[in-house]
């Protein structure tokens, strides 16, 4: 959004073309989410204390990890609120693999909710099963990168670049499913 309105004050004011600069605006992304977190941490961590939502100790596990009980979980919504907020104000909306990003966040924080969700409504120190995640993971995983490749319409979108192997870039095609599917 600030990009939207920095391109639309430039024409007036030249020193707003700066926000075209994208170390600018990862910088400016970096300290608006941590601004975030913590001016809304404490407040979300006394409300996920009002509201009970404390951690829950297997306890199979080593005694120290006993003193962690009732520690505040779903942290989670404080960082995936910070970065979306930040990400929807200082990306370039028009850019596809920022929507695919912002949708790779939010479909794990979906899982990682259901994990903690499960633990601390029913108690369940296990949260959700180790196969259940990965199924979810692995389905989110497949659908982007379907997508990845189903909206590639340049050679150039599908093509793997190698670090220090400037003429070597080979053109993965439909490989670039697979290889997605690795790195998400």
């Amino acid at each position: 959004m600030i990009v939207l309105l920095s391109d639309y004050l430039s024409q007036y004011v030249p020193s707003f073309r700066v926000f075209e600069y994208l170390t600018f605006r990862a910088v400016m992304s970096l300290f608006t989410a941590l601004f975030i977190s913590l001016f809304c941490g404490g407040f979300i961590i006394c409300k996920l204390q009002v509201l009970h939502f404390g951690q829950v100790v297997r306890d199979d596990g080593p005694e120290t990890h006993l003193k962690k009980t009732g520690t505040p979980t779903m942290g989670g919504v404080l960082i995936v609120g910070a970065i979306s907020l930040s990400m929807l104000l200082w990306c370039k909306l028009d850019n596809v693999y920022v929507w695919y990003a912002l949708a790779t966040l939010i479909c794990y924080a979906l899982i990682g909710f259901a994990d903690d969700y499960l633990k601390v409504v029913r108690h369940d120190p296990h949260g959700l099963r180790a196969k259940y995640k990965y199924f979810w993971q692995s389905a989110c995983a497949i659908i982007l990168s379907c997508c990845i490749y189903g909206t590639a319409s340049l050679p150039s979108e599908t093509t793997l670049v190698i670090p220090f192997f400037k003429d070597f870039m080979p053109d993965l095609g439909f490989l670039i499913i697979p290889l997605s599917y690795f790195v998400l």
